[in-house]
């Protein structure tokens, strides 16, 4: 597969978001797709490219403008505010779902731990008196 968008070779954190940003502005491209691409300029199997696809794409949207107006499925670049706001309040409900999750894992975990001492000498009190 060709992609006619030059990669270059050195490995430069630079060149990878350039590559992505090219890859980007010609429209929406599909995960799976974007994964062959990179495979193919990258000299990696799928899996592994579709890893650093992602990853990229991470770096974009952290560090460059045009990064944070990439969206998902197919990834795209947002065309309007609408459709980038819609989907960052998505993402913010996810964070905010998964940052509650940890809250109670964190709480309960913390007293299962304190109280498991005490469960376990329970446990041997029990085998004893058996």
């Amino acid at each position: 597969m060709s992609t006619d968008v030059p990669f270059p070779r050195g490995g430069s954190r630079e060149g990878d978001l350039e590559f992505l940003r090219s890859l980007l502005f010609r429209g929406p491209i599909a995960r799976d797709a974007l994964a062959l691409i990179y495979a193919e300029a990258h000299g990696l199997d799928v899996d592994s490219a579709d890893r650093l696809a992602r990853k990229d794409i991470e770096d974009a949207r952290r560090t460059t403008d045009w990064g944070a107006l990439i969206l998902p499925d197919p990834y795209r670049l947002a065309t309007s505010d609408e459709e980038l706001a819609q989907f960052l309040g998505s993402e913010r409900r996810r964070g905010l779902s998964i940052l509650q999750r940890v809250r109670q894992q964190r709480r309960r975990g913390l007293e299962f731990l304190k109280a498991l001492p005490l469960r376990q000498a329970c446990l041997f009190s029990e085998d004893r008196d058996a």
